[in-house]
Protein backbone atom coordinates (compact mmCIF):
# COMPACT_ATOMS: atom_id res chain seq x y z
CA UNK A 1 0.00 0.00 0.00
CA UNK A 2 2.66 2.54 0.80
CA UNK A 3 4.21 1.89 -2.53
CA UNK A 4 1.10 3.15 -4.11
CA UNK A 5 0.53 6.32 -2.54
CA UNK A 6 4.49 6.84 -3.20
CA UNK A 7 3.60 5.79 -7.00
CA UNK A 8 0.36 7.75 -7.06
CA UNK A 9 1.91 10.95 -5.30
CA UNK A 10 5.04 10.99 -7.80
CA UNK A 11 1.96 10.73 -10.66
CA UNK A 12 0.09 13.40 -9.56
CA UNK A 13 3.51 16.04 -8.89
CA UNK A 14 4.77 14.79 -12.65
CA UNK A 15 1.00 15.78 -14.10
CA UNK A 16 1.00 18.89 -12.48
CA UNK A 17 4.87 19.37 -13.83
CA UNK A 18 3.55 18.63 -17.06
CA UNK A 19 0.09 21.00 -16.94
CA UNK A 20 3.00 23.84 -15.81
CA UNK A 21 4.83 23.48 -19.00
CA UNK A 22 2.25 23.24 -20.90
CA UNK A 23 0.30 26.31 -19.68
CA UNK A 24 3.78 28.00 -19.92
CA UNK A 25 3.99 27.06 -23.15
CA UNK A 26 0.72 28.44 -24.70
CA UNK A 27 1.27 31.92 -22.38
CA UNK A 28 4.96 31.75 -24.48
CA UNK A 29 3.14 31.13 -27.97
CA UNK A 30 0.20 33.53 -27.42
CA UNK A 31 2.54 36.20 -26.27
CA UNK A 32 5.24 35.71 -28.84
CA UNK A 33 2.66 35.90 -31.65
CA UNK A 34 0.22 38.43 -30.21
CA UNK A 35 0.23 42.03 -32.25
CA UNK A 36 2.16 44.68 -30.80
CA UNK A 37 0.12 47.05 -28.53
CA UNK A 38 -2.21 49.88 -29.83
CA UNK A 39 -2.05 53.47 -29.47
CA UNK A 40 -4.90 55.95 -30.35
CA UNK A 41 -5.04 57.78 -33.13
CA UNK A 42 -7.85 60.76 -34.40
CA UNK A 43 -9.05 61.17 -37.50
CA UNK A 44 -9.45 64.38 -36.87
CA UNK A 45 -13.04 64.34 -37.37
CA UNK A 46 -13.88 63.15 -33.68
CA UNK A 47 -13.46 59.49 -34.19
CA UNK A 48 -10.86 57.40 -32.84
CA UNK A 49 -9.41 53.91 -33.98
CA UNK A 50 -6.32 51.96 -32.34
CA UNK A 51 -3.25 51.60 -34.53
CA UNK A 52 -0.29 49.45 -34.24
CA UNK A 53 2.49 51.02 -32.29
CA UNK A 54 4.71 50.65 -34.96
CA UNK A 55 2.07 52.12 -37.64
CA UNK A 56 3.97 55.27 -39.38
CA UNK A 57 -0.39 56.93 -39.37
CA UNK A 58 0.57 58.67 -35.81
CA UNK A 59 3.92 60.45 -37.23
CA UNK A 60 2.89 61.08 -40.86
CA UNK A 61 -0.22 63.09 -39.44
CA UNK A 62 1.19 64.30 -36.80
CA UNK A 63 3.96 66.17 -38.57
CA UNK A 64 2.15 67.00 -41.46
CA UNK A 65 3.83 64.82 -43.92
CA UNK A 66 2.52 63.40 -46.88
CA UNK A 67 2.44 60.30 -48.95
CA UNK A 68 2.89 60.29 -53.08
CA UNK A 69 2.53 63.83 -54.62
CA UNK A 70 4.35 66.49 -53.17
CA UNK A 71 1.93 69.09 -51.59
CA UNK A 72 1.56 72.58 -53.97
CA UNK A 73 3.88 74.45 -51.72
CA UNK A 74 6.57 71.70 -51.54
CA UNK A 75 6.95 71.50 -55.27
CA UNK A 76 10.59 71.73 -56.22
CA UNK A 77 11.85 71.61 -52.41
CA UNK A 78 13.79 69.17 -50.85
CA UNK A 79 12.02 67.82 -47.45
CA UNK A 80 13.15 69.07 -44.28
CA UNK A 81 12.24 65.59 -42.69
CA UNK A 82 11.50 61.93 -43.33
CA UNK A 83 8.90 58.90 -42.18
CA UNK A 84 10.97 56.12 -42.14
CA UNK A 85 11.61 52.19 -40.75
CA UNK A 86 15.40 52.02 -40.91
CA UNK A 87 16.42 47.81 -41.29
CA UNK A 88 17.69 47.97 -38.03
CA UNK A 89 14.65 49.28 -36.35
CA UNK A 90 10.97 48.14 -35.87
CA UNK A 91 9.10 51.62 -35.11
CA UNK A 92 8.65 54.26 -37.74
CA UNK A 93 10.73 57.34 -37.29
CA UNK A 94 10.61 61.28 -37.61
CA UNK A 95 14.18 62.27 -38.73
CA UNK A 96 15.76 65.30 -40.26
CA UNK A 97 18.09 65.94 -42.95
CA UNK A 98 20.67 63.98 -42.56
CA UNK A 99 18.08 61.10 -43.33
CA UNK A 100 15.85 62.96 -46.27
CA UNK A 101 19.09 62.46 -49.32
CA UNK A 102 19.09 58.94 -48.82
CA UNK A 103 15.45 58.42 -48.58
CA UNK A 104 15.13 60.28 -52.05
CA UNK A 105 18.11 58.52 -53.02
CA UNK A 106 15.87 55.23 -52.47
CA UNK A 107 12.67 56.25 -53.85
CA UNK A 108 13.68 58.32 -56.76
CA UNK A 109 17.03 57.09 -57.23
CA UNK A 110 16.39 53.25 -57.09
CA UNK A 111 19.50 53.02 -54.70
CA UNK A 112 18.68 50.70 -51.91
CA UNK A 113 20.02 52.35 -48.29
CA UNK A 114 18.01 49.74 -46.37
CA UNK A 115 14.84 52.08 -45.85
CA UNK A 116 11.08 51.82 -45.41
CA UNK A 117 10.27 55.06 -46.95
CA UNK A 118 6.71 56.20 -45.71
CA UNK A 119 6.22 60.16 -46.31
CA UNK A 120 8.18 63.41 -46.46
CA UNK A 121 7.81 66.17 -44.17
CA UNK A 122 8.20 69.91 -44.31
Amino acid sequence: MANQRSLRSHLVRAGLQVAVLMAAAIVFVTVSHAPRSLILSTTGQGEVHSVPADSPVPLIKGHGCWEGAAPADMRGVIPGHVVVTRAEHVDPEYLGKAWVGPALDQVFGGRPDGLTVHAFCR
